[in-house]
């Protein structure tokens, strides 16, 4: 038996104003699913010591209570340290050099990412919408447009990052074979997962959206 794959995309910070995806469907969503695994965008540290987390407030008030109580196995994605501080510094020294010397050029991408989201928010709306084909292809124009203005470092911080996620789904996948694992993940990192996951011969990858209209039709 394969081991069966969901990715499900979350909203961080933006969970607490987003109508139709709040924390609450969240955790509705959730236990419908009812996984054996969820893997997170957290360290291992995050998970030994909890923490209060300002942008990805669905773990501290929603997934790892739930994952308390339901018995959900937690597996974390993000790289330990050394690692994290290296790929964080690099995208920050990255950022730091195009303000200083093409300023107009981060202008026009704020600009860029803030009227995306408002178009997300504006014309999506529900938590099929948030984990759709649609959204995943904006999210990879974005980062294709982001990573031609910062350069080649931003790209290569972008794919070390996921590669991580990616590393420790295909890890999870083999060590609980045969189980249902939940990814939860930032909705903008949904896109690049999915494309290295369905090369996989040996998981099953459920499309979320779908998932997710068959599940609200049985609310």
């Amino acid at each position: 038996m394969r081991t069966k794959i969901i990715i499900l995309a979350t909203l961080h910070q933006f969970h607490e104003k987003c109508k139709f995806y709040s924390l609450e469907h969240l955790k509705t969503i959730i236990e419908k699913i009812d996984p054996d695994v969820i893997c997170v965008e957290l360290t291992a540290e995050d998970l030994k010591t909890p923490k209060e987390q300002a942008v990805k407030v669905e773990y501290p008030h929603c997934i790892i209570p739930l994952a308390e109580r339901r018995g959900y196995k937690l597996v974390p994605m993000e790289p330990d340290e050394p690692e994290y501080s290296r790929i964080v510094n690099m995208y920050s020294l990255v950022e730091k050099e195009a303000e200083s010397k093409e300023p107009y050029k981060i202008e026009i991408f704020n600009l860029y990412v803030k009227a995306l989201y408002d178009y997300l928010f504006t014309y999506r709306n529900s938590p099929a919408d948030v984990n759709s084909q649609l959204t995943n292809a904006l999210f990879e124009v974005k980062h294709e447009f982001q990573n031609s203005l910062y350069g080649q470092i931003e790209k290569q911080c972008w794919n070390e990052w996921n590669t991580h996620f990616l590393k420790a789904i295909l890890d999870a996948s083999k060590t609980y074979k045969g189980k249902k694992i939940l990814v939860t993940v930032g909705a903008e990192h949904v896109y690049w997962l999915k494309k290295k996951l369905q090369e996989n011969s040996e998981i099953d990858l459920v499309e979320t959206d779908e998932l997710l209209n068959k599940l609200s039709s049985f609310a």
